[in-house]
């Protein structure tokens, strides 16, 4: 029988973190704040039991002490398994004791912005490497391979970082030829270095939810509460100041949900076995 292994999930969104709950042990929400994620990561990772490497079921336990679902430190503890269930998930390694050192595996997931011209919303990339500025870091060779076997059609690439948004054509365009990455997220890197500096597993799947000769309206950028939470009223606002970027925002959330239909088709991956 197969071991459930520990998986912590880092996202910018609670829509993502509902998405990849069922599979995830935990997740993460960054909210657009990378101090913020780095400190709420370490928390998590800080408070996880030890995690059995001979053969007891890993992933029982959850972050901190607190019931199931409770926000800690933007953690999001998801439900125990059934005890019953011991069937090996194929989209990750049978054993955390293969690829880390007994605290689980570290996923960041959820949508990107493409830099790479031809890539289109809804687009899978599994995250070969995350580059940040003189940073690079690598993902598990043996856990993306299982994913790429997953999850058939999704692209392999590298991921740049950023602190912000990268809206405009321009910004896409420089990110692009400064890291050959073909997309962007504001997570991945805080993900990437905790990871090697716990000596986590570490992968990366993202979905595409702008492409790179679209530019971002004011009211997208500014769209994200600090909890991961839209901030509808930040959107109005900036609509009210510019009601003719409507059609472009309307855009931007057509693309955004083929992004996050993407992401759900990703999940299943991890909870097929679940």
């Amino acid at each position: 029988m197969g071991e459930r292994s520990p998986l912590i999930a880092v996202v910018g969104m609670v829509r993502e973190a509902k998405i990849i709950a069922r599979a995830a042990t935990a997740t993460v929400i960054g909210g657009g704040d990378s101090k913020a994620l780095d400190a709420r990561l370490e928390a998590a990772l800080a408070a996880l039991p030890p995690f059995p490497l001979d053969g007891g079921r890993a992933g029982d336990g959850g972050v901190g002490s607190e019931s199931p679902n409770e926000t800690r430190l933007g953690a999001k503890q998801s439900p125990s398994p059934d005890p019953r269930e011991h069937t090996p998930n194929p989209a990750l390694p049978p054993s955390p004791s293969r690829l880390g050192r007994g605290k689980g595996f570290l996923l960041s997931f959820g949508v990107c912005g493409a830099l790479a011209p031809g890539l289109k919303a809804g687009d899978l990339i599994l995250g070969d490497a995350v580059i940040a500025g003189s940073e690079r870091w690598t993902t598990n060779a043996d856990w993306t391979a299982r994913l790429a076997a997953a999850l058939p059609g999704a692209q392999r690439a590298d991921v740049a970082a950023s602190d912000a948004m990268i809206g405009s054509v321009a910004d896409k365009e420089a990110l692009y030829r400064a890291t050959g990455a073909k997309v962007v997220d504001m997570e991945s890197h805080i993900a990437a270095r905790i990871a090697a500096r716990h000596g986590l597993a570490f992968a990366v799947v993202r979905a595409v939810s702008d492409a790179a000769d679209h530019t971002l309206p004011a009211a997208a950028l500014a769209g994200l509460r600090p909890d991961g939470q839209p901030d509808i009223t930040a959107v109005l606002w900036s609509l009210a100041k510019n009601p003719a970027q409507l059609p472009a925002l309307l855009r931007t959330a057509r693309e955004a949900e083929a992004g996050f239909r993407a992401l759900e088709r990703a999940a299943g991956a991890f909870s097929a076995a679940s």
